[in-house]
């Protein structure tokens, strides 16, 4: 029984570490020219937010106009579900 909440725990830290080090290495790559890779900003944001929480802040930064002229949710569809974290 013991284990199995340290293994819990273990995997949760590992995902966060994983979506924080995504996250930065999207923000970097975005700041940096000929670098391929921002997009990986968003798969970090999958992990540590979920789905709809993703979706709801992208929405309200870049504006609900925006967000639906460039369909940023039929694009957030495409990523497989089994990156979102909280759903």
């Amino acid at each position: 029984m013991k284990y199995n909440n340290f293994h819990k725990k273990l995997v949760r830290y590992s995902k966060d570490i994983l979506a924080i080090v995504l996250i930065l290495w999207g923000v970097v790559a975005f700041l940096t020219p000929f670098t391929p890779g921002s997009w990986l900003v968003f798969v970090g944001l999958f992990i540590i937010f979920g789905r709809k929480k993703t979706q709801d802040r992208l929405a309200r930064i870049i504006g609900k106009k925006w967000f639906d002229k460039l369909k940023v949710k039929k694009i957030f569809e495409e990523i497989p579900t089994k990156l979102d974290g909280k759903a």
